[in-house]
């Protein structure tokens, strides 16, 4: 077969250099001479928390950041006591005068929320390296969880050289620690006759551990020392007080508007999917998200459906209630869970031992018909059909009857989601490139765009739709985007059709070569994100959730020099890629990216594998200019 001419434009497509490392001291802004907390535990999980700091500032950043030292809390549950706050500089000791310590509210609190407070301490005559001291003690007179206590401490990020942890219980304590390079001194003491069980770990010697100068990381929590701390391996014993309290709230009478939507959906006579996505997408309209609420009765209690129905707004435990209620009077059974709602390294977090603090959103695991749902109603919009990335493969605690059950969200693949951007290219006589075309969303792929019209304007969705094709706006003379309508709450596949008008002279059409002007073929964004040096990386790589992506380019005017062999196809444990030439008239283009994984380890980075698969990507996509002429 024929060579067809294309160029490796190294002028043009570079490969990105990223430098990577673990942080030193001279990285650090400010380095903590002595940090000790000593917590006091009763047996109904009521505790004290004393912390005494002494912090020396080694960069003007931390003069800024430390100088107004601000700790918030909850008023109706917390109280906090500063015994005794100075800075010294030079030798020189000032105490902080108790007219520059200040304890007031944060905002007034709205009806049923908690009064969030904060005290403010203004140190004096900072300056790089002072030091900072500050003693105080928290109490915790109020706890979400009965007879419960959990701790838990990640040793990354500050640069600590000398760390103490002592935990004194009235009940018996169980712990779990990551030790890498065996920085951690961990004893525990039982005086079951005191009833005084006491925990503590050292820091051996100085640490100061975290990841700067790198591209797209991906911190595996592993990498860092941590240790848990319970009063309890028991998962179901942490919220034992909790499932009779929600049960409560769901099979109490519906209010009238959940009344209204239970009467609606009774008349759908389609599958569960269909019934879930009205439900949740009517709660959307009716109650106002509402992030961050927390119960005056400690935070994991909703509110009654009356309440919730009266005031028109929530949190996820309110919507998630109401939707457990309603889906309920139609044939499912509905609990609440726990989770921990974000990014992807949520994943690689579970919690050993039961912790407060291992969930942070509710979420509703309903049944029917033999199929499952876990379902979030504090999106803006309804997908019954899938899982929302940001709640997928992790810890989720579920209130079901009689106890709680510890289980874990699905993984997702590629397979539930896919772009796909379809563009004709024209070059005309007046210099410029005339593209139409389609984007067509399917599965997760629509859900970024899904609902859209309820908050953004058509021309300003227009911008976000171009934009999406990776198309640099600033080279565009006009564009138009048509055949759309984004003003339902619930997910479903859906196409835009595009067109749009580009100054020929824009990069890279304004090259020509002694055999003719070049043309570069679209490449999908995340592509980019393997192109990092690897040799020196310490953190993983992150990719974002699995998807895949088409991007087919037809060529309708215009055909390369020669007879070519464009085909490539390589797969990988991480991304699968292939081009292929599917057309000669019009010539045309399909690449096929297929992302199977959310992230890639650092010893993964390191191996033969991945310089194969960086080295193809850059011979097939990155790297290829094609040499053309006008077609007959």
């Amino acid at each position: 077969m024929k060579k067809t001419w294309f160029l490796y434009f190294s002028l043009i497509v570079c490969c990105g250099i990223a430098t990577a490392r673990w942080s030193t001291e001279e990285d650090a802004a400010s380095r903590y001479e002595l940090r000790r907390s000593f917590i006091k535990v009763k047996k109904d999980g009521t505790f004290t928390k004393e912390e005494e700091i002494k912090v020396t500032l080694l960069k003007e950043s931390a003069v800024g950041s430390f100088g107004n030292y601000y700790l918030t809390y909850n008023g109706q549950a917390q109280k906090i006591e500063i015994l005794s706050a100075k800075s010294v500089a030079k030798g020189k000791e000032f105490p902080v005068d108790l007219k520059l310590i200040e304890d007031k509210p944060l905002a007034s609190s709205p009806r049923g929320f908690d009064q969030i407070r904060q005290v403010l301490i203004v140190f004096p005559r900072l300056q790089v390296g002072s030091v900072l001291y500050i003693h105080y003690r928290r109490h915790f007179k109020v706890v979400p969880f009965k007879d419960f206590f959990s701790y838990f401490y990640n040793f990354s990020g500050r640069f600590l050289t000398h760390r103490e942890i002592t935990v004194e219980s009235e009940r018996p304590l169980f712990y779990k620690i990551n030790n890498p390079g065996q920085l951690l001194k961990v004893s525990y003491r039982a005086h079951k006759r005191k009833r005084k069980y006491i925990f503590k770990v050292t820091l051996r010697r100085p640490i100061f551990k975290t990841v700067v100068d790198e591209g797209y990381p991906f911190i595996n929590p592993n990498l860092f020392p941590w240790i848990e701390v319970s009063t309890t391996t028991k998962w179901p014993r942490m919220v034992k007080s909790l499932g009779s309290q929600y049960e409560k709230i769901i099979e109490a009478p519906l209010p009238k508007m959940h009344k209204t939507i239970l009467k609606s959906v009774q008349k759908i006579p389609t599958g569960p999917e269909d019934q879930i996505e009205f439900v949740i997408s009517s709660l959307i309209g009716r109650i106002r998200y509402f992030r961050d609420w927390k119960a005056i009765n400690g935070g994991y209690v909703p509110r009654s459906l009356s309440v919730i129905a009266e005031t028109g707004f929530g949190d996820c435990k309110d919507l998630s209630v109401s939707l457990a209620a309603i889906l309920r009077k139609i044939g499912f059974t509905a609990h609440v869970g726990f989770i921990q709602r974000g990014g992807w390294r949520h994943s690689l977090s579970d919690f050993t031992l039961p912790n407060g603090g291992a969930f942070n959103h509710a979420i509703v695991l309903a049944e029917k018909a033999g199929k499952v749902f876990w379902l979030d109603p504090t999106n803006k919009v309804s997908y019954a059909r899938g899982l929302f990335p940001d709640i997928v493969d992790r810890q989720v605690l579920v209130l079901k009857k009689p106890r709680a059950i510890l289980l874990r969200t699905p993984k997702i693949n590629s397979k539930g989601a896919e772009y796909k951007i379809t563009r004709n290219f024209k070059i005309t006589n007046t210099k410029e490139i005339r593209v139409t075309g389609a984007i067509d969303f399917k599965g997760r792929g629509a859900i970024s765009f899904t609902g859209a019209s309820l908050y953004k304007s058509k021309e300003s969705l227009d911008y976000d739709f171009i934009q999406f094709t990776g198309v640099d706006t600033a080279s565009l003379k006009e564009w138009k985007v048509e055949g759309y309508d984004l003003s339902s709450r619930i997910v479903k596949d859906f196409s835009v059709k595009i067109s749009y008008s580009m100054r020929q002279n824009s990069h890279p059409f304004n090259f020509l070569t002694q055999l003719g002007p070049i043309f570069a073929f679209p490449r999908w964004g995340r592509v980019n994100a393997f192109d990092i040096r690897v040799r020196d990386r310490v953190s993983d790589l992150y990719l974002g959730q699995p998807y895949r992506a088409v991007m087919i380019s037809k060529l309708k005017n215009i055909e390369p020099v020669g007879n070519s062999e464009f085909n490539c196809n390589f797969q990988s444990p991480w991304a699968d890629f292939k081009r292929s030439v599917v057309s000669l008239q019009p010539f045309t283009v399909e690449d096929i990216y297929d992302f199977k994984l959310p992230w890639i380890s650092s010893r993964e980075l390191k191996s033969s594998k991945f310089r194969r698969l960086q080295k193809n990507i850059r011979n097939c996509f990155k790297n290829f200019l094609m040499v053309y002429k006008k077609s007959g």
